[in-house]
């Protein structure tokens, strides 16, 4: 755990990725604020970037303290590197990281709600988006493996979708070359 393709991957990955989901949680905010009026988009989507925010100084411990943990481990003090680990992964981090997914988990199936129930995209999207996060965030997460996985396929597929769908949507703005 101290390779410098876990550090980067945790960067690239977990941390910037993180920030991609936010990117595109106010796409599809936005997107669906144009189109429809609804507050339970304005709640998932202040869920959703609440839950992804917080889960990134998971990550953050990941990347950077799990390497340093190794390190000590490596340089023969091992005591240190098991109170330094549990100190990390302890109780406070435990309730961060809990609290994150749930406020996540409920973001995005706010998100998702409103996506099936816009008739602006396919449906099957929003649906995607709900159950995709549930499977990939809660029962992934318990189980840690493959559901892991799946749950990410299916996020990305609803995702990729509702993004092809959105982009064939007619525009709400006037064509301005036309003037």
């Amino acid at each position: 755990m101290t390779t410098t393709e876990f550090l980067i991957s945790h960067i690239v990955a977990s941390i910037i990725g993180a920030g991609v989901g936010v990117l595109g949680l106010l796409a599809l905010f936005t997107f669906l604020a144009l189109r429809v009026r609804s507050r339970l988009a304005i709640a998932g989507l202040a869920l959703a970037v609440l839950g992804n925010v917080m889960i990134c100084s998971v990550f953050g411990v990941a990347a950077f303290g799990q390497p340093a943990v190794g390190r000590l481990h490596l340089a023969g003090q091992s005591a240190d590197a098991l109170t330094t680990y549990n100190d990390m992964y302890g109780a406070p981090l435990t309730a961060t990281a809990t609290t994150a997914v749930l406020l996540l988990v409920a973001g995005v199936i706010a998100l998702g709600i409103t996506v099936t129930r816009s008739r602006v995209v396919a449906p099957w999207t929003g649906i995607g988006m709900a159950v995709g996060i549930v499977v990939f965030g809660v029962i992934g997460v318990i189980l840690a493996d493959l559901v892991q996985s799946i749950g990410a396929v299916l996020l990305v597929a609803s995702t990729t979708w509702l993004a092809y769908d959105a982009m064939r949507s007619p525009s709400i703005w006037p064509d301005r070359a036309s003037s």
